[in-house]
């Protein structure tokens, strides 16, 4: 990939990942009806088979002795953002659809904006408020444009 730049592989995996985020949104929402909890764990268990056998291919932690803290931590891991998030996820589309569950995405910039000024003392500069009005106002035309403006007196379902 001659003239891309060093980051080309970093930014096609980046890329990558969104385009599946997207295939299993849209996937998520055609699946027949099935009770969320166990929808949740085989999606949590699939996941699981496949990243432990490359994990341990990629990372070799043989030697590693795990102290409390770290199983303490991997435990949390997989229970609150990954097991809880995987409810919330298929609930959320479930009852909003893949397009709304879309329009979140776009407010993890947001959000880490916000989180990197309040934790990490870090600057917001015109630039990155231009940016983050730009996701905003976005996300305020798409919703205004989904439910439509009421002309008339009638509402648009």
């Amino acid at each position: 990939m001659k003239g891309l730049g060093g980051d080309v592989w970093h930014q096609l995996s980046v890329s990558g990942g969104a385009i599946c985020y997207a295939i299993a949104a849209v996937y998520t929402r055609r699946l027949p009806p099935a009770p969320l909890l166990p929808r949740a764990v085989g999606v949590t268990i699939c996941a699981a088979l496949q990243m432990v056998p490359l994990a341990l291919i990629a990372d070799w932690p043989w030697q590693a002795v795990p102290t409390g803290w770290s199983l303490v931590s991997v435990v949390y891991l997989g229970l609150v953002p990954t097991a809880i998030a995987t409810l919330i996820y298929f609930d959320l589309i479930a009852a909003r659809g893949a397009g709304f569950f879309a329009f979140i995405n776009y407010l993890i910039p947001v959000m880490g904006v916000i989180w990197g000024m309040a934790v990490l003392g870090e600057e917001l500069h015109p630039a990155g408020m231009a940016a983050l009005a730009t996701i905003l106002m976005g996300l305020f035309v798409a919703n205004w444009r989904r439910r439509g403006p009421k002309a008339g007196g009638e509402d648009r379902a």
